[in-house]
């Protein structure tokens, strides 16, 4: 499972249109749209404009430590197979992906900003060659050959301290050395009138997708893996963090559901996925569907069945009597792992039954989930652990929509993340600078 998996798989390492990147006009001496900045010593870009400026920022600030994380990765041979392997997946490649023109332009933008910062120098020791434009692309795609597991839930209503909405997450991942210190926090302002909503990711240098964030409206999205069915395509797929980025960029907290459907549907991945999907706790909202403000859209190629998506909810109704047992009335949690429940039947799962019997535990006894809470439940199902001792809980972070808020942790030493300091987020903030 480490080297990536089938021959589509290591295939999505590239893109369809390395060519006319490499055409792209390079901006002269742009203004850089961006900035460095550190919470808790952990690294924070902002990056703003067109999406070549966007790129360029990006490059232009982080250029040293793309190309050091992409050497490092190259380096493990458990990663992709070592430089060989990787060489080869770009060529076999070219013709599977297919990358929006504002991504050509961003990634191309951010080539330009690294070459601007660096000149000559950017040589990936790995590879025995220069940095080029392809290496850039591949990195955009590891996800879609580098499988992972992650955990994730969310309570509310009567179920927390003011029927606020928590949620929270663990990424998890084979441990590769290059990417356990690397992870970072980047801020994409929005759009000019709105045209794409402002988001903060946790991510690392030189990915432009989303794996965890939050946008301006308080809409969590995060990437888990899922045995999804074989895609009905050959070509043409999105990168599953861009099919992300998308929907962050686009879900509104009033309609989130079906502007991710949306988004979805007309991308077509090629390995399964999990997303859950968290938004604020509004009353009023779960009166008028019935549904709570956590969704998870199984999501895969398979297009002939839902258009390769189905969107999974659960009923939820909210009670004023705030002593009375939360299960009593209509479910006020929900939890993702790593299967589908209803593209698929569910399999079993550890996680899943360790924190479905935690949030049944504090609803049983009419307890309020607190975000103390919610960090336990992440540290009882972390990485590693005895049993799965080559997975590594990379990130945790517990979701607060309804305050904007994200409080993120990062492994460290070889430990879980859901068991260090965590640093809080203000989504809000972090955007309007």
């Amino acid at each position: 499972m480490r080297r990536g998996l089938s021959c589509v798989s290591i295939a999505a390492l590239s893109l369809s249109l390395i060519a006319s990147l490499v055409r792209a006009e390079t901006p002269d001496n742009p203004k850089i749209k961006g900035k460095l900045s550190r919470i808790d010593n952990v690294p924070v870009l902002h990056v703003w404009g067109t999406p070549r400026e966007r790129g360029y920022a990006h490059g232009y600030l982080l250029a040293q430590n793309i190309i050091d994380l992409l050497d490092k990765y190259l380096s493990d041979k458990n990663a992709i197979g070592g430089p060989e392997m990787y060489e080869a997946a770009l060529t076999l490649a070219s013709v599977t992906m297919s990358f929006d023109a504002k991504y050509q332009q961003e990634l191309h933008g951010m080539f330009a900003g690294i070459q601007a910062r660096l000149g000559d120098k950017t040589t990936v020791k790995a590879l025995g060659r220069k940095l080029d434009v392809k290496d850039l692309v591949a990195a955009n795609c590891v996800a879609d050959s580098s499988r992972f597991g992650c955990s994730s839930f969310a309570g509310w209503g009567p179920m927390t301290p003011n029927g606020h909405t928590i949620a929270g997450r663990n990424f998890d991942w084979y441990i590769f050395d290059a990417l356990v210190d690397s992870q970072m926090i980047v801020v994409q302002l929005p759009e000019p009138e709105g045209k794409k909503l402002g988001w903060v990711s946790i991510t690392w240098p030189g990915s432009i997708g989303c794996f965890t964030g939050m946008n301006e409206e308080g809409v969590c999205v995060s990437l888990h893996d899922a045995a999804g069915a074989p895609p009905t395509k050959a070509i043409g797929f999105t990168p599953r963090v861009l099919a992300l980025r998308d929907a962050i960029e686009t879900a509104r907290a009033d309609s989130a559901t079906k502007d991710i459907t949306k988004i979805f549907r007309n991308r077509t991945v090629v390995i399964g996925n999990n997303v859950p999907v968290v938004t604020d706790f509004v009353r009023e909202r779960v009166h008028r569907s019935a549904k709570g403000p956590f969704a998870v859209f199984e999501y895969d190629g398979n297009t002939e069945k839902d258009g390769g998506v189905t969107v999974r909810t659960v009923r939820s109704t909210y009670h004023r009597r705030r002593n009375r047992p939360a299960v009593q009335g209509g479910a006020v949690f929900q939890v993702c792992t790593n299967h589908y429940r209803k593209r698929n039947e569910p399999s079993e799962c550890d996680r899943y039954e360790t924190i479905h019997e935690m949030l049944t535990q504090l609803a049983a006894e009419g307890r309020e989930l607190q975000r103390s809470d919610a960090w336990k439940i992440l540290r009882n199902v972390g990485r590693p652990s005895e049993d799965v001792p080559h997975l590594l809980t990379y990130h945790s972070v517990v979701f607060e929509p309804n305050a904007h808020t994200m409080h993120v942790a990062f492994c460290k030493n070889g430990k879980s993340a859901a068991s260090q300091k965590s640093i809080k987020l203000d989504i809000r903030k972090l955007l309007s600078k």
